[in-house]
C-alpha cells in the first residue's frame, strides 16, 4: 500500500518531462523557422527547390520507381518517390493540394527533419534509462547540432532524418521494452534502411556505425567469447536483411537512374582517375580539417 502513491507520481512527472520537451523543441524550432509563416516565404533548398517539387504534384503516388524531370533541357531520369518520411511527407503535401501542397512542403520539411532527428535522440536517451533533464538537453542538442542543423537549412532535411532513423535503431537495440533479441534486431534494421533511402551514400555509412554499435552490444553484455562472436554476427546478419527488404525500392531506383546506363561510371584506371580529379578539384582539404572543430563549418 505505501508503494502506491510513488507509482502514481512518477508518471505525471514523466508525462510533465515529455510535454516540456516537446515544447520547448518546438518553441526553438518556431523560432528559428519563424518566416515559414509568412505565406510569401519559402526555405531555401538546394536538392529540392520548390520548382521541381511543383512539377511533381498531383501525380507522386505514381512515381514508385523513376521519374523523368524535364525542368532542364530534355530532362534527366531521377528515383522515384521512396515510402519514406520524405517522400510521404512530401505526397501527401503535394497530392492532397496540387496548388498549395508544394508550398507547405517547401515551409515545413527542413523543421520537420530537424524535429524528428530531436525526438529520437531524447527518445534514444529514454531507453538508455537517463534523467528527463538529461534526455531533454540531448535532444535539443541533436536536432540544433551545427553539422545536422546546417545541413537542413541547406535543403537536405535527408541528413537529419538519416540520422534519426539510425538513433531509433540504436534505441530499438538497447530498448529494455523488448528483450527477443531477435526482434530487437529487425526493427534496428529497419529503422537502418529507412535511414538508407533518407540519406542514400549518408545513411549507408551511418548504417556501419549502426552496425559496429550492434555488434558491440552483443559483446559488451555477454563477454568475449567464440559463441557471443557468432550472436553478434548474426545480429548483424538480420539487421542487414530487414535492412534490405525494406530499402529495396529505393536502391533498385538509384540503380537503375544514378548507375546503370550512366556516361563516366565504368571502372577502367582512366575514368576512375576522371571522377577522382573531377570530385576533389574543388575541395581544399586542409582549410576543410577545422570541420572536425566546428562542426558545420563549411556546410
Amino acid at each position: 500500500m505505501p508503494a502506491a502513491p510513488a507509482t502514481t507520481s512518477v508518471i505525471p512527472s514523466d508525462r510533465r518531462a515529455k510535454l516540456l520537451f516537446l515544447f520547448c523543441l518546438l518553441s526553438v524550432l518556431a523560432i528559428l523557422f519563424h518566416k515559414s509563416f509568412d505565406p510569401d516565404e519559402v526555405l531555401f533548398s538546394n536538392d529540392g527547390p520548390l520548382g521541381a517539387v511543383r512539377s511533381q504534384a498531383g501525380h507522386m503516388w505514381s512515381n514508385l520507381l523513376a521519374v523523368w524531370q524535364d525542368l532542364n533541357w530534355l530532362g534527366t531520369q531521377n528515383p522515384g518517390m521512396p515510402f519514406d518520411v520524405s517522400g510521404l511527407l512530401q505526397a501527401l503535401c503535394c497530392d492532397s493540394s496540387p496548388d498549395f501542397g508544394p508550398a507547405l512542403f517547401a515551409k515545413i520539411y527542413e523543421p520537420t527533419g530537424v524535429f524528428l532527428l530531436g525526438l529520437s535522440a531524447w527518445f534514444l536517451f529514454r531507453q538508455l534509462r537517463f534523467r528527463p533533464w538529461v534526455c531533454a538537453l540531448g535532444g535539443l542538442a541533436a536536432a540544433l547540432n551545427t553539422m545536422a542543423f546546417s545541413a537542413g537549412c541547406w535543403g537536405l532535411a535527408e541528413w537529419p532524418l538519416a540520422w534519426a532513423m539510425n538513433l531509433l535503431a540504436f534505441a530499438a537495440l538497447v530498448s529494455p521494452s523488448f528483450r527477443n533479441r531477435t526482434l530487437r534486431a529487425i526493427l534496428a534494421g529497419l529503422a537502418v534502411g529507412l535511414g538508407v533511402m533518407e540519406g542514400f551514400d549518408v545513411g549507408a555509412i551511418f548504417s556501419m556505425f549502426t552496425a559496429a554499435f550492434a555488434f558491440l552490444c552483443v559483446i559488451a553484455t555477454e563477454g568475449a567469447s567464440a559463441r557471443t562472436l557468432t550472436r553478434g554476427f548474426a545480429v548483424v546478419a538480420i539487421m542487414a536483411v530487414a535492412a534490405v527488404l525494406i530499402a529495396a525500392q529505393t536502391v533498385s531506383g538509384l540503380i537503375g537512374t544514378q548507375v546503370k546506363g550512366v556516361v563516366g561510371m565504368a571502372q577502367d584506371e582512366t575514368t576512375k582517375r576522371q571522377r577522382w580529379d573531377e570530385a576533389t578539384q574543388w575541395s581544399l582539404p586542409k582549410v576543410e580539417t577545422f570541420r572536425f572543430v566546428i562542426p558545420g563549418l563549411f556546410g
